[in-house]
């Protein structure tokens, strides 16, 4: 059985062309070089959004940003996203269930543990379908509206979570 390592550093191999990255050409960023965005086995450090609900860990490239999301079923069920879009997107899940709802083509797409999904730049939203999902993103373009890399997102500084806040 493949192991996340694995499976993670061939899905960062298959998007190093979205990334404008080529193996020869060395980091995007060649002003601070290599790094390391997360470590899959210590998550404490990614950043508490919504408490005990909701985890968002977020770096960016010039081209793509990546993304560590943690769903945690709350008093009142999940944080449900609201629908946006926001370019090309890729996903490996790896924990729980996640559902994609597509409603301009009336598509849900389910993804389990395990999976790797794509979508073009189409509107779309999700929910968690167990009691706790994490997914690893790649988005492309970079997502602006996160903010800076290293500023800690909140419910009200993400346009699609304080939308969904005030339900």
């Amino acid at each position: 059985m493949l192991n996340r390592k694995f499976l993670f550093g061939f899905a960062a191999l298959l998007l190093m062309p979205l990334m404008g990255i080529a193996a020869e050409d060395g980091p995007p960023w060649p002003d601070k070089g290599p790094r390391i965005m997360f470590n899959t086995n210590d998550v404490s450090k990614i950043p508490e959004v919504i408490p005990k609900t909701f985890y968002l860990g977020y770096w960016h490239s010039p081209t793509t940003t990546v993304v560590y999301n943690r769903w945690i079923a709350g008093p009142k069920g999940h944080l449900l996203g609201d629908e946006s879009i926001h370019g090309e997107e890729y996903g490996y899940l790896v924990k729980g269930r996640l559902a994609f709802i597509f409603e301009e083509s009336r598509h849900t797409v389910v993804v389990d543990a395990g999976q790797f999904i794509h979508w073009p730049n189409i509107a779309h939203w999700g929910t968690c379908m167990t009691k706790e999902c994490v997914l690893y993103a790649f988005f492309v373009p970079t997502r602006d509206d996160y903010g800076p890399e290293g500023k800690k997102m909140t419910s009200k500084s993400n346009v699609w979570i304080s939308a969904e806040q005030g339900k």
